[in-house]
């Protein structure tokens, strides 16, 4: 994300539009996919599929969290191994460990509710 971010002209005028580039990465992981399944003719059985996912999923929301603790591992090891980590990188880094690991932490005890409930 960071390097990315490095190569648009805009980095060079502040740090701190990393966090609207790393906000329009994110919506950009759910639009693309949305676009390409509305765009491409896909056999029904991938659709039904896909579909079943994506409920399961709003319900059990554990996945949009583990995706953004992945990112934060990634951007750890960004920053740890740079030469001169800057605010905006470790900021970002810190929020995004901290929001996945809460929400996996909720999904986790919530799944865990859940079960305890079934016979």
């Amino acid at each position: 994300m960071v390097p990315a971010w490095l190569k648009l002209p805009v980095s060079e005028n502040s740090d701190w539009t990393l966090f609207p580039f790393f906000l329009a990465a994110l919506l950009a992981l759910r639009v693309i996919p949305a676009v390409i399944r509305k765009l491409v003719p896909f056999e029904v059985e991938v659709q039904t599929t896909w579909r079943e996912r994506r409920r399961q999923a709003k319900r059990f929301d554990s996945y949009q969290w583990q995706k953004l603790f992945w990112i934060a591992l990634g951007l750890t090891m960004y920053t740890s191994l740079s030469a001169k980590p800057f605010a905006a990188a470790v900021t970002l880094t810190i929020i995004c460990a901290a929001a996945g690991a809460s929400g996996l932490m909720f999904w986790g005890l919530r799944v865990a509710q859940v079960e305890r409930r079934r016979p």
